[in-house]
């Protein structure tokens, strides 16, 4: 089952993720990340209350897995969005959600797998500062200010 939203951007899965030097994000992640925020923003934007929406401010983003360690565009993408004030069933909840909408039903190469406040246990590549627009812009709206 899929859960089917509207997105701001059209993920560009066919495309590698990062350029050859293996570190600067490609339209593929930076896609395919505002299309996440989007969805997380406005799920929590319609579900909690307006003065614990800035709880779920996403602090870190890293890329995980064979994405950061192949870098091949028949692969799955696999982000780790930290927002520390989030418990932990809260980024449960939010994990589901998000893979109804990202990765469920999806071939392996459109699919995005998403997880919230953990650890990575592999090799990963941290955008946070090559994606700090987007999470300015959506963290934002989260904080009930209109960039």
């Amino acid at each position: 089952m899929r859960l089917y939203l509207t997105c701001p951007q059209t993920y560009k899965h066919n495309e590698l993720a990062f350029l050859d030097d293996r570190k600067t994000i490609t339209s593929r992640i930076r896609a395919g990340l505002e299309n996440v925020l989007h969805a997380y923003s406005s799920k929590v934007s319609k579900e909690v209350s307006v003065e614990n929406q800035a709880n779920y401010e996403i602090k870190k983003v890293l890329v995980i897995g064979s994405t950061a360690r192949e870098n091949k565009v028949k692969s799955d993408l696999d982000l780790i969005l930290t927002a520390p004030k989030v418990s932990a069933d809260d980024a449960k909840e939010m994990k589901l959600f998000l893979s109804y909408a990202f990765f469920c039903d999806r071939p392996k190469e459109e699919a995005i797998d998403l997880y919230i406040n953990e650890n990575p246990r592999r090799e990963f590549v941290d955008i946070t500062e090559q994606v700090a627009n987007l999470l300015k812009k959506y963290n934002g709206i989260l904080a009930g200010v209109n960039i």
